[in-house]
């Protein structure tokens, strides 16, 4: 069965109902195209304003989010003292000046790009084909230059003097004021790669192919050190597919991909790796060896001078919280914990000031938030508690000594999988429900923690986005609320809600299922499950 889920989650299975039904009478080029219709991709242009993910300005006053409407895909500015949302700029303008600068036909509609920069008073950013362009609607003026280097890049120092790439599977670094490049690893070659990572769904074309380059360096608070990885592909085994799907090739072609089955050790394994800038020094920590399914990544603290996390063991049967003095790799356990059968995957770490770290645990049978002594790893107080669930730790406020978080299953009469934001004291007390509307709500936080945005929605309630404040969750301006009766117009019914008891006679299970467009209650249909 399936759960609660907002709008945008459930829209996935009613193309398989679709299709299966359908498969029970004759399949028609119409019977297709109204399956390709109800596809994800192509149902969430035809809802209007279906949610809201801010990008929020650096004085946090404001945000701009981008999204479909009647028109097409907008980009709108939420100002938060005048409680006002509107078009960030002139899109058919936009479209007109792009289309004399190059050439090319624009469909308004659908412009080519889906991050804007608003940082500079009535001027609209964006990057397009290599070229940052610059637009300022009072003036009717569009402007472009290449693209330069951006301080968004993960390579990028925080102190912006440094910038980390690679090269022949190598990690180098260059100096952003004199240009000098210095090579800190000397052993990366290909399947023994710096710097690097498996995407879960990278694709190589042929047995000898070359996996998509991907990158990934965290660089220490002080900008003198690099926490990375090395990917280790030597003995990893792939899968194989035959791609059939391209008409002008006689013979199909061979796809492969890294993927483990249970049990194997011939898997793409992570080998973490700190590096020293100015002394060149690289600490390889093989004793964090695992695989890439396993997780394991590790945070700076604020200082630079140490790492920690959790390091998950392969099985999810055990983990530990561990340390790691970054400048001679000592590796120190502060907490451990195991399970017979398995413990949460997502447990939730974070270091409070530098005594302290909250970690979520299901030990109690039910996953709560634990509040732990850092350096004696011993338990200082549960602060959840109850027949409930702790689905993410989403901030800890030191200064006020709270700690935010999302949870299912708490309220009464509200479905177990509606997942609510709730604020508890670090001392366990004063536990608050923030988001008391009865659907499954997602959040999004202002970096200055005064704010967030809330998008809820239950499967037959279209999302309502709203801005609440953080501390009281009080709602303080709708932002927008989204339409779907262009799907409905096409016969999109929404799922019908359904409970029933387990085989126990006891258990409440909690379910939703699908009927096709074309439903009459006269007929029979089967049941796919």
């Amino acid at each position: 069965m399936e759960a609660y889920l907002p709008l945008k989650k459930y829209l996935i299975p009613f193309f398989a109902i679709l299709t299966c039904f359908s498969l029970h009478v004759q399949v028609t080029k119409e019977t297709y195209q109204k399956a390709e219709y109800f596809l994800t991709d192509n149902l969430q242009k035809e809802i209007n304003h279906l949610e809201v993910i801010p990008n929020w300005s650096k004085d946090n006053a404001s945000f701009w989010h981008v999204t479909y409407t009647e028109n097409g895909k907008r980009f709108f500015k939420t100002n938060i003292q005048d409680k006002k949302t509107v078009e960030a700029f002139d899109h058919v303008l936009l479209s007109e000046l792009l289309q004399e600068k190059t050439g090319e036909a624009f469909n308004v509609k659908d412009l080519a790009f889906d991050r804007i920069d608003l940082s500079e008073e009535n001027v609209v950013k964006f990057e397009w084909k290599n070229q940052e362009w610059r637009f300022e609607e009072e003036k009717r003026t569009l402007i472009s230059k290449p693209k330069e280097e951006s301080e968004r890049s993960p390579g990028i120092s925080p102190d912006k003097k440094w910038r980390a790439f690679t090269k022949d599977y190598n990690l180098f670094v260059e100096n952003l004021e004199t240009a000098k490049e210095t090579q800190l690893s000397f052993h990366g070659k290909r399947d023994f790669e710096y710097a690097s990572y498996l995407g879960w769904g990278d694709i190589i074309k042929g047995e000898n192919g070359i996996r998509p380059e991907r990158f990934m360096v965290s660089w220490s608070p002080d900008s003198k050190k690099i926490y990375t990885q090395i990917v280790d592909l030597r003995i990893a085994e792939k899968m194989y597919m035959l791609d059939f799907s391209q008409e002008e090739k006689f013979r199909p072609e061979l796809l492969s991909y890294y993927r483990g089955s249970p049990g194997d050790t011939t898997v793409v394994k992570y080998i973490p790796v700190i590096f020293d800038v100015e002394s060149r020094k690289e600490t390889i920590l093989s004793g964090l060896t695992h695989p890439h399914f396993a997780g394991g990544g590790l945070t700076w603290g604020k200082e630079g001078e140490s790492l920690s996390g959790v390091f998950a063991h392969r099985g999810f049967k055990s983990l530990d919280v561990i340390e790691i003095d970054a400048q001679t790799g000592t590796i120190q356990k502060k907490y451990s914990e195991s399970s017979g059968t398995n413990l949460e995957r997502g447990n939730n770490f974070r270091r409070v000031g530098e005594n302290q770290f909250l970690l979520t645990s299901q030990k109690s049978g039910w996953n709560h938030i634990y509040l732990q002594d850092w350096k004696s790893g011993k338990l200082i107080k549960q602060l959840t508690t109850g027949d409930f669930v702790v689905n993410d730790v989403v901030h800890e406020d030191e200064e006020k000594k709270l700690v935010y978080f999302m949870a299912s299953g708490r309220e009464k009469d509200h479905n177990p999988y509606y997942q609510h934001l709730y604020k508890v004291n670090l001392d366990g007390t004063g536990l608050k429900l923030l988001t008391p509307e009865n659907a499954f709500h997602e959040i999004n936080l202002s970096p200055d923690k005064k704010y967030l945005v809330d998008n809820y929605s239950t499967v037959n309630q279209p999302t309502r986005s709203v801005l609440r404040n953080l501390e009281t969750g009080e709602i303080l301006m709708e932002i927008s609320k989204a339409n779907i009766s262009k799907l409905q117009t096409k016969g999109y019914q929404s799922p019908r809600q359904f409970s029933a008891i387990a085989k126990d006679g006891k258990t409440e299970i909690f379910g939703i299922y699908y009927l096709p467009t074309d439903f009459d209650a006269s007929k029979s249909y089967p049941i796919i499950d």
